[in-house]
């Protein structure tokens, strides 16, 4: 750090003080936080924000890799706020404790870094400066979704799942994230270290740049709640740990470093399993068989059947700190001031302040919530299941007790991210146990739940009966060869009678699985009602929509609840701004439902970006009755790409006016690298000497990759130029 003094997003070091005990560091005040509480304490956050704080990342990423230092623990926790004014304040980094020098030719091998945010390479021994890059990637894939792209029950699992690479981005909220975004995040996770992008190309793409693609959007708010409860929690879990930590005796660290000495018999610096178990019988550790099998699977973190110093410590540590019953009483009297047994309010209240773990707001929100009896203290127990509680790896275990298989826990935890949060002991245990109470076999238990999780997020045993036997039902009738009609008994007078009833008609008319779950799980009012879904699924069968279709669902979910008022007020609003008559109108609503859903305010301003960029009304009415989509797309996309196809291509106005689809084009993957192409054949007089030789925007735009290239691309025989051909295309879109 004191070679990378004085640049400006990294946490300075003002000076070095020796006694007879200690050296003491002056560091830079930062008095604005961690990273995530600047991104969780926003109450509008969106794709520009996101963009924001990942530049503020690379650039010290970049700032590191030039002055020759790779960091090697990148993490959100190591980046805080220099000032408490969000406007002014800057992000700065911190921790540089595992950071190295690099050398030209030198392969680093250590493992180093936190799990979530570990490179592939790190992993495989073999690994230089693209490290950094990956971490950074992980970092966004938080910012913009919530959790991390590669979770599991261990370490071990965890770096399985970044050696194995599959990134989800199916996943709620990844469907309504711009592709400029997911773009950036594939090309800084890209497993070959040789193919991931530098900082300067992360800082050179259209959505991290001023004024470029991302969004100003609010994203979903569940992606906030998710960060909230994973903040919380990190806060609590490191709250015990540094209480472990302090109450851990030097003997018992030396005791470990001794056992490593003493199982490593060839002296070799790696334990292979039975060097282990011998070594520790010898010892007379207190460890059992099972536990010295577990500790040897998570500690061999490179799966390479063995395990090294770093490896044997951080395992062993690690149960030390977290399962020792006695450390966690130690904690538990250090919060204790008077000794009473009971640690009143203030008493954690304090300790957690002295911590700067966390505002007023989130203390009495945890506080309330770890106090069960409110009787005004906290007990044991209760002090227990706090530290316990919303510990992902609680409810994995416990996922996997009850027979969940590894890939039915994937799929809990991409629909259902919540789930992780919440106590495995007092909450989902408890539930498991009922339905299993209610003679629910672990096949039908997993299986059903892996398809509808959100059950075990209820919280009252009745609701929790009418839904898992109602999805048990459609699993089950599902299964058959041929159509099995449900009368599923209804729990009368309530709003669960409603919605199991109307999603059982929807399933009659043929709409599939997972959209009825959908509708079943989401806070639309699609599902809703009795009469008005009625008048509503009428409405929208007649207009001829397809009931195994999701557009279906979505004239379900514009329609619901609109009188016949409300909805002529909807047409006769489009109708008089674009001049359309209502059978245009409801052709446009077939063609795209969530086209009628956009305010009057929305339609007008999209009216005017086009005309602004030069489209005669009758040509924006032309298009949005060709393509209603396009009138829904932000200003900024709109202008982007029309002022790039006329001003950059020379392509006519008109030939936009005609095919509208354009708009839908992704500006990066698509319309850049295939004009490029263009301009390179056009330079190279390949295509003519005359402007007119231009193709038309149609040709070039409109057809798939593989016709493309074909046409403009490897017809020719040069194969020097079909090589540069082809490196443009690929330079701005995803491989």
């Amino acid at each position: 750090m004191q070679y990378l003094s004085g640049q400006p997003n990294i946490v300075e070091i003002k000076g070095s003080y020796e006694d007879r005990q200690s050296v003491h560091l002056v560091m830079e005040l930062c008095e604005g936080g961690e990273l995530f509480d600047k991104i969780t304490k926003r109450g509008h956050y969106s794709e520009k924000a996101a963009a924001e704080i990942i530049k503020c990342v690379v650039k010290v990423v970049q700032t590191c890799h030039f002055m020759g230092v790779i960091h090697r623990d990148l993490k959100p926790e190591n980046f805080l706020l220099s000032g408490k004014d969000e406007a002014s304040a800057m992000l700065k980094a911190t921790d540089f404790g595992v950071s190295v020098f690099i050398e030209e030719g030198k392969v680093y091998e250590d493992i180093v870094g936190s799990a979530y945010y570990v490179a592939p390479e790190v992993l495989k021994r073999n690994y230089g400066k693209a490290i950094d890059i990956w971490s950074a990637g992980v970092i966004l894939y938080i910012l913009l979704c919530g959790i991390p792209p590669f979770w599991a029950e261990t370490d071990k699992g965890i770096f399985e799942e970044i050696l194995r690479g599959e990134i989800d981005f199916e996943s709620e909220p990844w469907p309504s994230i711009s592709e400029s975004a997911k773009d950036l995040v594939r090309n800084m996770l890209k497993s070959d270290p040789k193919k991931r992008f530098t900082a300067a190309q992360i800082l050179e793409h259209p959505w991290i740049q001023k004024d470029g693609e991302a969004s100003d959007k609010p994203i979903d708010s569940a992606v906030l709640s998710r960060m909230k409860q994973l903040r919380a929690m990190n806060k609590l879990k490191k709250l015990a740990l540094k209480f472990i930590a302090q109450n851990l005796k030097e003997e018992e660290l030396k005791g470990l470093k001794t056992m490593f000495a003493n199982i490593d018999t060839d002296k070799s610096g790696t334990i292979t399993y039975e060097e282990l178990k011998t070594g520790l019988e010898k010892l007379g550790s207190r460890l059992t068989e099972t536990e010295v099998k577990q500790l040897l699977e998570d500690a061999d973190v490179d799966g390479n059947g063995t395990i090294d110093y770093i490896e044997f410590i951080s395992a062993t540590m690690n149960r030390y700190r977290v399962e020792r019953e006695e450390n966690l009483f130690k904690a538990f009297q250090h919060f204790d001031k008077d000794n009473s047994g009971f640690i009143t309010r203030q008493e954690l209240e304090t300790a957690m302040k002295e911590y700067n773990m966390g505002d007023d707001a989130m203390i009495k929100e945890i506080i309330l919530e770890v106090d069960a009896d409110n009787d005004g203290s906290i007990n044991y127990q209760e002090f227990c299941n706090m530290m316990r509680k919303g510990n992902p790896d609680s409810v994995l275990s416990l996922l996997k007790r009850y027979g969940f298989t590894e890939s039915q826990i994937s799929s809990i935890v991409s629909n259902y991210p919540r789930l992780l949060m919440l106590d495995a002991e007092k909450s989902l245990g408890p539930k498991l146990q009922f339905l299993q109470s209610r003679g629910a076999s672990t096949s039908e238990l997993t299986e059903n739940l892996s398809k509808f999780p959100k059950i075990l997020g209820m919280r009252w045993e009745k609701a929790i009966s009418v839904y898992y036997d109602f999805v048990k039902e459609i699993v089950e009738a599902d299964k058959s060869s041929k159509h099995v009609k449900l009368c599923h008994s209804l729990p009368e007078g309530s709003q669960q009678e409603n919605k199991l009833r109307n999603v059982l008609a929807l399933r009659e008319l043929g709409v599939p699985q997972s959209l009825l779950f959908y509708l079943l799980t989401s806070n639309a009012k699609a599902v809703s009602g009795k009469e008005k879904f009625e008048e509503s699924l009428k409405k929208v069968l007649g207009l001829g929509f397809d009931p195994t279709t999701s557009k279906f669902v979505h004239a379900l979910c514009v329609v619901q609840g609109w009188s016949d008022k409300i909805t002529q007020e909807k047409v006769s609003v489009v109708c008089k701004k674009l001049g359309f008559d209502v059978d245009d109108v409801w052709a446009m609503f077939k063609k795209c439902p969530l086209f009628l859903a956009l305010s009057e305010k929305k339609i007008m301003n999209s009216v005017e970006t086009f005309i602004g960029l030069g489209f005669s009304r009758d040509e924006v009415a032309m298009m949005v009755k060709r393509f209603p989509q396009c009138i829904g797309y932000s200003a900024e996309s709109v202008e982007k790409k029309t002022e790039f196809i006329v001003k950059k291509m020379n392509w006519p106005l008109k030939a936009v006016a005609s095919h509208p689809q354009v708009m839908s084009y992704s500006f990066e993957k698509r319309i850049v690298p295939r004009c490029n192409v263009i301009k390179a054949l056009l330079s190279k007089g390949l295509l003519g000497n005359r402007e007119s030789k231009l193709p038309s925007m149609e040709c070039v735009l409109k057809s798939t990759n593989e016709v493309f290239l074909k046409k403009y691309v490897r017809k020719h025989e040069d194969k020097e130029l079909v090589t540069e051909l082809m490196a443009i295309f690929t330079k701005d879109r995803v491989s």
